[in-house]
């Protein structure tokens, strides 16, 4: 007697999509995972106030932080291997999909044999049970692997805003450091003028303006250097 067995697997679709990445705000948290959510301006009433800029085109820092938080590609990552970790939670919890089968028997066997025992096809359904504490141990699992995802997304948002506030601060001090060197250049040029009126006098030896020339050509010096670290820091 011959046997052909064939078997296929007939795969149910035993999960819905998976959710939707997330979402992570400064200060707010979820049973899962704890998010952080920025300010949030009211009603903006132009393009440049939804990115947090005045009119005049000068950047917030709570702009910066909010513009950062909506296009950064880091911050996305995060957030989808947090939905992917949800995902799996919910697989976690579903039955192992059932599997078909079918087979044939006494295919090519012999008319004498035939007329004992013909040609049989046989069906068969069958469904995985899983006990012991598997489904509750492989959910366990799931849940501390969401948990993890959504401290990582918060950490990755956290670190974010750091870095971006950083950035800002080292932008305010370097256009304050530009400002302080123009007004010494300034400074310097007065005294130039008021060292040379009163060398071209008679009033004040030459040496003085020599002196005074040096202290505006190092100003001079002091603020291109600080344009260059502005131009960095932006």
């Amino acid at each position: 007697m011959m046997r052909l067995l064939t078997h296929f697997l007939c795969a149910a679709a035993l999960t819905g999509s998976a959710a939707a990445s997330d979402r992570v705000f400064l200060a707010g948290a979820t049973a899962d995972s704890p998010t952080v959510a920025p300010p949030v301006p009211d009603k903006p009433t132009s393009k440049a106030a939804e990115h947090g800029r005045p009119p005049g085109g000068t950047v917030t820092l709570d702009g910066a932080i909010r513009e950062a938080l909506s296009n950064s590609p880091r911050l996305r990552a995060a957030q989808a291997s947090e939905a992917a970790s949800r995902g799996e939670r919910r697989q976690a919890g579903a039955l192992p999909n059932p599997e078909v089968s079918y087979s044939k028997e006494n295919v090519r066997a012999g008319s004498a044999y035939k007329a004992i025992s013909p040609a049989q096809n046989v069906y068969g359904v069958s469904q995985l049970v899983e006990v012991g504490g598997k489904v509750s141990a492989r959910e366990h699992v799931a849940d501390t692997g969401v948990q993890i995802a959504g401290l990582e997304s918060q950490a990755a948002a956290l670190d974010l805003v750091r870095d971006i506030t950083i950035a800002y601060a080292e932008a305010v001090a370097a256009e304050e450091s530009v400002s302080l060197a123009a007004e010494q250049k300034s400074l310097a040029e007065d005294v130039l003028k008021s060292v040379g009126v009163r060398v071209d006098a008679a009033a004040s030896p030459l040496i003085q303006k020599s002196r005074a020339e040096v202290e505006r050509s190092a100003a001079a010096v002091a603020l291109d250097a600080a344009k260059r670290d502005r131009a960095v820091a932006r």
